[in-house]
């Protein structure tokens, strides 16, 4: 029986092809993903996650009207709905509607309108983008509603917030991501202070 053999990364001997550590030198001969198994697992993920959020993204804009259960004949009839038209909800109700039911939920809110009030429990940018997280006021909970702002001229009133504060966003229900619910296009309606 032949043994394949390899050099070792580190000193250069020779060692067992299947050889994890080198038998010279100790110097693990795994590579980068196996040796670091919960940043590859979190990297996976994300990547995952990203590639999702990318391709189901759908945004109504007065060129593409919103996605409903309508005839071709009648959707071409029907304009994007007005801020009057949208749903109030907070942030708790929004998440407890996904988590018991997604199919539900988006048939509910997905690609519509909503005024969704909560915690900011996070202000961040994500890929050059504007976020914000609001929670559920549960502290236990790792579930939020991420809010994300296209529009530039929001950064003003969104480098206002503190974490803890009451608000009230405006935007398009994305859906369920990963961890908790996505908006696109937001606005900040409105600010409770402390």
């Amino acid at each position: 029986m032949s043994i394949n053999l390899k050099s070792c990364k580190a000193c250069g001997k020779e060692i067992g092809e299947t050889v994890t550590k080198c038998i010279h030198c100790g110097t693990d001969q795994r590579n980068f993903f196996l040796k670091h198994k919960i940043i590859t697992f979190f990297l996976v993920m994300f990547v995952i996650g990203t590639i999702n959020r990318a391709l189901g993204t759908t945004i109504p804009t007065a060129s593409t009207p919103a996605i409903t259960n309508t005839s071709p004949a009648q959707a071409k009839q029907e304009p994007v709905k007005a801020e009057a038209d949208s749903i109030k909800i907070t942030a708790k109700a929004l998440l407890d509607d996904y988590e018991s039911n997604e199919v539900k939920a988006d048939l509910m809110y997905k690609g519509k309108l909503v005024e969704v009030n909560g915690i900011v429990d996070d202000i961040r940018v994500t890929f050059g983008k504007t976020a914000v997280s609001l929670s559920a006021g549960n502290s236990s909970s790792l579930n939020n509603v991420t809010c994300y702002f296209d529009d530039k001229t929001e950064d003003n009133k969104v480098a206002d917030l503190k974490k803890g504060d009451q608000v009230t966003i405006s935007g398009v229900v994305n859906g369920k991501m990963i961890i908790g619910v996505g908006v696109d296009n937001s606005m900040v309606k409105q600010l409770f202070q402390r």
